[in-house]
């Protein structure tokens, strides 16, 4: 899902704060997409199954993107 970044970045700085370590967050459903609403998964960042292609796809930096 590519409309909801901002939103992801909210949920996982406030999972950071409630759980205490880096946390990230995934999009399961968006209305970009013909759902009835968006969803999202919050959780501890060694938690993701970084095999898993959806949650690859949304966790990796942009191609020229540098912190």
């Amino acid at each position: 899902y590519s409309v909801d970044h901002f939103v992801r970045g909210c949920y996982a700085s406030g999972a950071k704060v409630l759980f205490g370590v880096e946390c990230d967050c995934i999009e399961v459903n968006c209305v970009s997409d013909g759902s009835p609403s968006c969803s999202f998964i919050a959780k501890p960042t060694s938690n993701f199954n970084k095999k898993e292609r959806k949650i690859i796809k949304q966790l990796e930096l942009p191609k020229g993107f540098k912190l």
